[in-house]
């Protein structure tokens, strides 16, 4: 069994009030998702690509390239965990807003990986979001709200595909240039239905 959403490691927890205290997120704008590309690298980190012009990247681009682009920046499906780095006040702005979040409780979406470049692969989704919310974050708030390892109760012993499959769902911490500094971070939105 493995948990998907939410696992860390003993050592891995940070304060969920002690991040809002710090105030190491805050909500910047509203951006149409239009061209936008969604990219995940080799340690399951999901970046976006605004403009969505391919020609653009390099096939040597980094997570890196991508943290310094005014055109692209981080991206999450599944915000949760990351909203809770807003102060409680922002947090019911965003959650009750004229904007839908993905739902935590609901089946993720299927994902469609095509290669892109020998770092990246582009991520198509069968749901694509109308809007995306543009966010500052703290480089070391993003890690600890999104980088999971795991969860695995051993009732059973587990086969070398078992243990493959686990370490393919694990989100390793982005290598930011500054841990203590603030970086773009998207998240999908769809209109609320009236």
């Amino acid at each position: 069994m493995l948990c998907a959403v939410g696992c860390r490691t003993q050592g891995e927890w940070l304060d969920v009030s002690d991040v809002r205290a710090r105030g190491s997120m805050m909500i910047c704008d509203t951006v149409k998702f239009d061209d936008s590309m969604i990219l995940i690298g080799k340690n399951n980190q999901m970046f976006i690509l605004l403009d969505g012009d391919r020609a653009k990247i390099n096939n040597n681009v980094t997570e890196k390239d991508f943290l310094k682009s005014d055109s692209a920046g981080l991206f999450v499906w599944e915000s949760s965990d990351v909203l809770l780095a807003l102060r409680p006040a922002a947090y019911s702005r965003v959650v009750m807003g004229d904007m839908v979040l993905p739902d935590p409780m609901s089946r993720a979406p299927e994902f469609e990986y095509l290669p892109f470049t020998k770092n990246f692969r582009i991520v198509r989704i069968d749901n694509q979001p109308d809007y995306l919310l543009q966010f500052l974050i703290r480089g070391n708030s993003y890690n600890c709200l999104t980088c999971m390892e795991p969860l695995v109760q051993y009732e059973h012993k587990l086969t070398k595909e078992d243990l493959k499959d686990i370490e393919s769902h694990r989100i390793y911490p982005v290598d930011f240039p500054d841990p203590f500094a603030y970086y773009i971070l998207y998240i999908p939105v769809w209109e609320r239905e009236k």
